[in-house]
């Protein structure tokens, strides 16, 4: 770890949302001594631990597209441009552990080839469940319809 506390290297979880990727991120970030975020709620009291950076930008990318968090991303116009916002972002954070659901598909709308993965200096690590829990636990949070659970 304190290799990686040293170095320029970033994490970032990737995961479905409902995953465990809160949970995960707090557990990275108190190995590191790293300040977590205070945005916790009902539904997750530890807090999201999400970059509000990149959030935001993956908010404005969804709402440009008229798509909520869960429904698939069209190719992004100006795509150069919102690369150089994530590198930008990355760069510029402190943050060695970040947390951003959404970034897996924003990269995958951006078609982002290795080599400007390898420009980000991150490492990934990518959570996964159940879809079928997912889905229960989202549709409870957010009160989706089995429809607006389908798209997910």
């Amino acid at each position: 770890m304190v290799e990686f506390e040293k170095s320029n290297k970033k994490i970032i979880i990737l995961s479905m949302h409902r995953s465990g990727s809160s949970l995960l991120s707090s557990i990275l970030k108190k190995a590191i001594n790293e300040e977590q975020t205070a945005d916790g709620n009902a539904y997750n009291k530890n807090g999201y631990n999400e970059n509000q950076e990149l959030l935001q930008l993956n908010e404005s990318i969804y709402k440009s597209q008229n798509k909520r968090w869960y429904e698939s991303l069209e190719k992004i116009e100006e795509r150069d441009k919102i690369l150089e916002k994530i590198y930008k972002i990355l760069s510029s954070t402190k943050e060695k552990i970040i947390k951003e659901p959404r970034l897996i598909n924003i990269l995958s709308a951006l078609n982002v080839n290795s080599n400007e993965l390898n420009k980000m200096q991150v490492e990934f690590i990518m959570l996964t469940r159940n879809k079928i829990q997912v889905a229960d636990s989202i549709k409870r949070r957010d009160g989706l319809s089995d429809h607006e659970i389908k798209k997910y």
